[in-house]
């Protein structure tokens, strides 16, 4: 993804334990991880479950 001002990039994505999602990374000032960040670009499934 880029940034508004299209001289830098942004990573934002799953902070992952083994198969488990346990947090996301995100291009907050605060550096926090956030538990659930997902907007519809993002939004996936597995649909073998299906």
């Amino acid at each position: 993804m880029l940034a508004p001002s299209k001289n830098k990039a942004i990573l934002e994505g799953p902070v992952c334990n083994g198969s488990q999602v346990i947090g996301w990374h995100t291009n907050e000032k605060s550096k926090r991880l956030r538990r659930f960040h997902v907007d519809m670009s993002g939004f996936a499934f597995n649909s073998t479950i299906l």
